[in-house]
């Protein structure tokens, strides 16, 4: 027997909620949020499962949306479940170190989409808009911004300014950023709107001078993990 995480239809959105998996049915009430979850199961544990859950336990299950609740073959070993619990919080640690490593080590912020190919990955937090003229530099940061003031040398060689617009993207297991046209940025708020941008990785290709932005896949709980550990890029230290 096993718990997992399910998000099910509640008042017009998505609520949450542990259901058994051998029987197929909901053990627990459905939540709103998930923080709300975590203090039903520090507070009542799970019936026929955990008696009560420290709080350190009620939160990594959650987080991780499944658990044993008998015996569960994990690394050639037979844990029950606040071992298993204990364990994924054990290696939580040096995925935490090693993904905030990954990306303090990481130079090439920027996303490059050459002719033809796609990248993977999940868009997060606000955008943030400059105005900027194109210029023979490298490719991953090819726009320079416009002051706005007399003398930009780029204006006064009749250079117009773009509208370019930022935005935080997860990929390649560390944050990047995305510096969109607008042609893109459209693509971007379309599948926003549509499918959302909390729940899928998105692929973007770049084909014919024309980007496309098309759902990939559902996330995976380990990638919401990911996510997690990982700070979004200040946008306007970039381009500010």
């Amino acid at each position: 027997m096993s718990l997992q995480l399910r998000r099910v239809p509640i008042h017009g959105t998505t609520g949450y909620q542990l259901w058994s998996t051998s029987h197929d049915i909901p053990v627990t009430p459905v939540f709103a949020y998930p923080s709300e979850l975590k203090a039903y199961l520090r507070e009542r544990g799970v019936e026929g499962a955990f008696a009560t859950l420290s709080a350190a336990d009620a939160d990594t299950l959650v987080d991780v949306e499944w658990c044993p609740t008998k015996e569960c073959v994990l690394d050639g070993q037979v844990p029950n479940g606040a071992e298993f619990l204990a364990r994924v919080r054990k290696q939580m640690t040096w995925d935490e170190v090693a993904i905030r490593a990954r990306n303090e080590s990481s130079t090439d912020v920027f996303v490059q989409i050459n002719e033809g190919d796609s990248v993977t990955g999940v868009f997060l937090g606000e955008p943030y808009t400059y105005a900027g003229h194109q210029k023979n530099g490298p490719y991953l940061d090819p726009y320079e911004v416009c002051t706005g003031t007399q003398p930009c040398m780029y204006c006064q060689n009749g250079l117009k300014s773009q509208l370019r617009i930022l935005l935080n993207f997860y990929s390649e297991h560390r944050m990047r950023v995305l510096d969109c046209s607008v042609q893109l940025f459209k693509e971007v708020f379309y599948v926003r709107e549509k499918y959302g941008l909390d729940k899928w990785e998105f692929s973007v290709r770049y084909e014919k001078q024309r980007y496309t932005v098309l759902p990939e896949r559902e996330l995976e709980p380990w990638l919401k993990y990911e996510i997690s550990l990982t700070a979004l890029h200040d946008l306007y230290s970039l381009k500010g």
